[in-house]
């Protein structure tokens, strides 16, 4: 016979290993939500970099805007590699999902607002004179020329 209220050893280990796995799992849970907010936490200093650098096209202006510009589009076509450590084995890959949407979105934010960085330093061609060396010229219908032959 066991006292009143205690439970069998099996019983306790059990319940000892539910707890842990819900503890892991929370853990998991909160760390992804740090790494999907992560890019707009980082680049917080940058941007306030990018905005003191001015608009001006001087060379280290656009050195480190392009400089800025490669880790989003290095973050978002590898979006599951930043994930994948916190991955439990054998589980879906579905398990973050809402936090890769998140982790996509703010470096998808961070990548406009350095495409508007590069806008309005100009070295984006948004308008149609940026596209005047591809217009092929008229060729005259005809031709017309006057006055006196000096000859």
């Amino acid at each position: 016979l066991s006292p009143v209220g205690q439970l069998p050893c099996g019983e306790v280990a059990e319940k000892a290993k539910q707890t842990d796995a819900l503890k892991k799992q929370n853990l998991s849970q909160k760390k992804a939500w740090d790494i999907a907010t992560s890019p707009v936490k980082q680049f917080m200093m940058t941007g306030f970099m990018l905005y003191m650098m001015g608009s001006g096209v001087h060379i280290m202006n656009i050195m480190f805007t392009f400089y800025q510009l490669i880790p989003p589009i290095r973050a978002l076509l590898s979006v599951n590699a930043a994930f994948v450590r916190l991955q439990q084995p054998g589980s879906s890959s579905l398990e973050f999902f809402p936090q890769k949407i998140v982790y996509l979105i703010c470096h998808f934010a961070v990548f406009l607002f350095i495409m508007n960085k590069l806008m309005t330093m100009g070295l984006l061609p948004t308008s149609s004179s940026d596209w005047l060396g591809m217009v092929p010229i008229k060729q005259a219908a005809e031709f017309s020329g006057g006055g006196l032959h000096v000859g």
